[in-house]
């Protein structure tokens, strides 16, 4: 799955050479859109059985591929792995490295390493949605933050001093939020 942004030139010039003439790996690659949109590519290409499958790009990127993942398949069929290219990449830091080089390698290699995620569920205006989320789970100021953020996307070249401007908007806007925390305890340690 490959993001916006400067995903596409690091697929480009570096991962498909990387892993189709070095490591002898066959890609198919799905790019995403602005805010995650693509066009039923992913799903389609779900359809066909795969060794793994990869994110390039921010976490963003790495949480829509999770859960679509989640919502076709019910589980991970296969392993996972995220090579960073986005302004954050706190996922690329809890499973293999922020540099894309590295993680290119550790997947490469086939390092595996267990990752926790975790099932969100809220209601909003009556409806009740689940969604997963690896590494970070937001809600609140965080979560209005990120949204405009997203919003004003289109300043993806500000790199991440757009979340302190969306960080300030979100500020000034004042909203407040109420919740229910609600959680289980994991049985088990199975992994990503």
């Amino acid at each position: 799955l490959l993001g916006t942004g400067r995903s596409r030139q690091l697929v480009a010039t570096f991962l498909r050479p990387f892993f189709e003439k070095i490591a002898g790996v066959t890609l198919k690659i799905v790019e995403t859109h602005e805010g995650f949109r693509e066009d039923g590519s992913l799903r389609e290409a779900l359809r066909e059985q795969y060794d793994g499958y990869v994110a390039v790009g921010g976490d963003g990127v790495f949480g829509y591929l999770v859960n679509t993942l989640l919502e076709v398949f019910q589980s991970f069929p296969a392993p996972l792995a995220h090579i960073p290219a986005g302004s954050t990449d706190a996922v690329a830091c809890t499973i293999a490295s922020r540099a894309p080089f590295t993680s290119a390698v550790c997947t490469a290699l086939a390092r595996v390493g267990a990752m926790d995620y975790l099932e969100v569920s809220a209601v909003s205006r009556g409806v009740e949605s689940t969604t997963a989320a690896v590494c970070i789970c937001t809600a609140g100021f965080m979560a209005d933050t990120i949204a405009l953020s997203d919003l004003i996307g289109g300043f993806c070249r500000l790199g991440s001093f757009r979340d302190d401007v969306a960080g300030f908007l979100a500020l000034v806007r004042n909203r407040s939020h109420a919740c229910d925390i609600r959680y289980l305890e994991s049985v088990g340690h199975g992994g990503i």
